[in-house]
């Protein structure tokens, strides 16, 4: 028979219940299904063909004493101390089984039933009724009958009325499920509400008692997680929490597809020569997905951006010969890596800038982003920051970053901060290719080396035409006005003799007054010292380098903005701001003043001055400006020559110059 079936026994197939009826004359079983009420007939080879394939299921019956099913529960995914009990039990009850069924086991089983005991460690001798409970279970359960059912303890009867549990349950919803508060928040609201629910009761019929802080921690416990995050961050953010994450694409050769991402390192550094705390550096990683390995980085401190990005894409893509120069000590040689055809990435902005859009598409890149609030997608990379972040030779470092503000007390990172941005680039390099690119890596179970050497012959990396081409691409394009005097850039000024040409030749130029034109240019962000000038006429970038070149040599353009921001603040840090204030305040208060000036007021207060006599003014003014200069300098007391009007070849008869109407000047009292 295929096991032990009675007209008690059911089973589950296709999750459905089926209840045993009969076995049929033709050697096979009736069951009939409790849900459609139909009776259905299978042969014993069937059931045995359904059991093994697991689309069978026996549940165990209802009395004890009828078949012996094993439930499916895993005995090791309990608790320890729960599996101790059981085995505790089994060792008792081991030695009951060896010494036979006796005729009396009131009798014969407590003294066997105390030395296995000791031996189990058990602290109070168990019973025989009690043994004897625990072999039916045994024969019913196997070993999971033998462990404590402790939930199914106590009285079962609700002891609070309806009214009660809506009110506990409306307390819950208010002050645990709308707000982020602790049990301990809560119990303490809950207990302030109970004394307002007695105070607003005139009649003093409610009895009801404020449960305490455990009995409110198990009540809060049976909530689903899903149910909290639900009520207290929303459904959406609920479902990405618990949702099913599945595996991602999977790349079938190296550089097919290759994940980017930034991260802010948990390290302070400084300026060595002014032991200035620049701040904290950001990382920007590309890896690939077929092979795990590492293929650009960039350190810098400048914020997540389309410099960042494009940095890290042009260390992807050059050929790393710059290894032996500013590492000799690493004799390890990192491969090159070269274009890859899909980019993947989050939708942070800095991978939606028009630069770095235009930057994969001229090189035939494929640009990936995944879904919103969604890193599984990419889970490589970030399972790669998380390991930088990790790595030891980050955590030795003094100045390092805490992430909980608890762990600070009086620790302050930026006073221990000891390391600078070039050296903290060599550490990641040399990380990178003495300990990440030869350690086994779990999702691949291989060196991401070893893969990626073995796929060198199959898929050869590919280049641009030219390093120039690459930093063309690269480049920030900009707009100034081209003079005599070059291009100024953020207080920088580029020259050269090669743009008298199109300054000469006016391209763009709208006035003919004016000796600048517009000019279009490409700016290097990690390096200041050049720009390249488009020539509209032959169609090239003319390189113009600065004027300043001690200064712009490796400089970047983050650098130098940061550098003209500390400036600024210098010099306002310098000037007296109270000073400053009143000096604009006089400003504002005589340019008012003179703006509500008219020629009325003006005579006013020169007849003031003279004493009530009024001037008036002549009925003509003297149109030649060489006469007016002759009368302003007699008029201020100035020694004039022997003819005034000699000095300037003109005749000496003034009269003949003026009309009858000349100016004269009339006296009033």
């Amino acid at each position: 028979m295929f096991a032990q079936l009675n007209p008690n026994s059911t089973l589950t197939f296709d999750k459905d219940t089926y209840h045993f009826e009969n076995p049929t004359i033709d050697r096979h079983y009736s069951f009939r299904n409790r849900m459609t009420g139909y009776s259905s007939a299978f042969s014993q080879e069937q059931l045995r063909e359904f059991y093994c394939d697991g689309k069978l299921t026996l549940n165990p019956p209802n009395d004890p004493k009828l078949g012996k099913v094993i439930p499916t529960k895993d005995f090791m995914s309990l608790s320890e101390d729960l599996r101790a009990i059981a085995w505790k039990r089994y060792d008792v009850l081991g030695a009951i089984m060896d010494a036979g069924t006796p005729a009396n086991m009131r009798k014969t089983w407590p003294s066997i039933i105390a030395g296995a005991a000791q031996k189990a460690g058990f602290q109070e001798v168990p019973s025989w009724q009690t043994v004897r409970l625990w072999r039916r279970r045994y024969e019913n359960g196997g070993l999971l009958g033998l462990v404590p059912d402790y939930e199914s303890r106590g009285s079962n009867v609700k002891l609070r009325c309806p009214a009660e549990n809506a009110f506990i349950g409306g307390c819950i919803k208010k002050y645990f499920l709308q707000t982020k508060a602790s049990v301990k928040s809560l119990w303490k609201a809950m207990e302030a509400a109970y004394l307002k629910a007695k105070h607003d009761d005139p009649d003093h019929t409610t009895t009801w008692s404020c449960p305490s802080e455990n009995t409110v921690r198990r009540i809060v416990n049976k909530i689903s997680p899903y149910e909290v995050a639900r009520r207290r961050h929303g459904k959406k953010y609920a479902d990405r929490l618990f949702m099913n994450v599945q595996q991602g694409t999977i790349a079938r050769y190296r550089m097919e597809i290759v994940e980017i991402d930034h991260t802010m390192l948990d390290t302070w550094v400084i300026d060595l020569p002014s032991g200035i705390v620049l701040g904290r550096p950001y990382l920007t990683v590309a890896i690939d997905r077929y092979s795990r390995m590492i293929v650009g980085i960039y350190v810098g401190l400048e914020p997540p951006g389309a410099f960042a990005t494009m940095q890290c894409l042009r260390h992807m893509i050059v050929p790393k010969i710059y290894m032996k120069r500013e590492y000799p000590d690493i004799n390890i040689e990192w491969p090159d890596a070269g274009v890859p055809i899909t980019l993947m990435s989050d939708n942070d902005t800095s991978f939606k800038a028009e630069s770095v859009r235009t930057f994969c598409a001229s090189l035939q890149i494929t640009m990936r982003k995944g879904p919103a609030w969604r890193p599984d997608y990419r889970g490589i990379i970030e399972r790669v920051n998380r390991t930088f972040k990790e790595s030891s030779f980050l955590d030795l470092i003094p100045g390092k970053a805490l992430r909980n503000p608890r762990d600070f007390k009086e620790y302050d990172p930026r006073k221990d901060a000891v390391i600078t941005l070039p050296l903290l680039r060599e550490l990641i390099h040399e990380w990178i290719l003495c300990d990440y690119m030869y350690a086994e890596h779990s999702g691949i179970m291989d060196i991401p080396l070893r893969i990626w050497q073995r796929d060198d012959k199959e898929h050869p990396i590919r280049l641009p035409v030219s390093i120039a081409t690459l930093d063309l691409l690269a480049g920030i394009h900009e707009t100034r006005q081209l003079g005599r005097k070059g291009i100024e850039f953020l207080g920088l000024r580029y020259n050269i003799e090669g743009l008298n040409d199109m300054l000469r030749r006016g391209d763009g130029n709208k006035s003919l007054n004016t000796v600048s034109i517009p000019a279009s240019f490409r700016v290097n962000p990690a390096d200041l010292s050049k720009i390249g000038v488009y020539d509209p006429v032959s169609s090239e970038l003319i390189s113009v380098p600065c004027l300043n070149l001690e200064y712009t040599r490796g400089l970047t353009l983050y650098e130098h903005k940061f550098i003209r921001k500390k400036t600024r603040q210098e010099n306002r840090d310098y000037r007296d701001i109270a000073e400053l204030k009143a000096s604009k305040i006089r400003w504002i208060t005589t340019l008012d003043k003179i703006l509500d000036t008219t020629p009325t007021t003006v005579r006013r207060d020169i007849v003031r001055q003279n004493g009530g006599i009024n001037v008036t003014q002549p009925a003509t003014d003297v149109s030649d400006a060489r006469i007016r200069d002759a009368i302003d300098r007699h008029s201020r007391g100035m020694t004039p020559p022997d003819d005034p009007l000699e000095t300037y070849g003109m005749t000496s008869d003034l009269t003949d110059e003026f009309d009858e109407n000349a100016p004269t000047y009339e006296v009033r009292e």
